[in-house]
């Protein structure tokens, strides 16, 4: 496990516009306001991936 700074949190509007009790719309409707989120989160992800991976492999060594 590794801490992560971001994370993606949808708020209640727009669940209610994806959701399918609701609006029923795709989830490219709220992109544009869940994308620099995921966007941080996904870059974070990748850093620790490499950083861990990179930790693992000197130590199997």
């Amino acid at each position: 496990m590794a801490p992560v700074k971001y994370a993606v949190a949808i708020g209640g509007g727009e669940i209610r516009r994806v959701h399918p009790f609701g609006e029923g719309a795709d989830m490219s409707a709220i992109d544009d306001i869940i994308r620099p989120s995921a966007d941080a989160m996904f870059d974070d992800l990748v850093w620790w991936s490499t950083i861990l991976t990179g930790g693992r492999t000197a130590v199997a060594a």
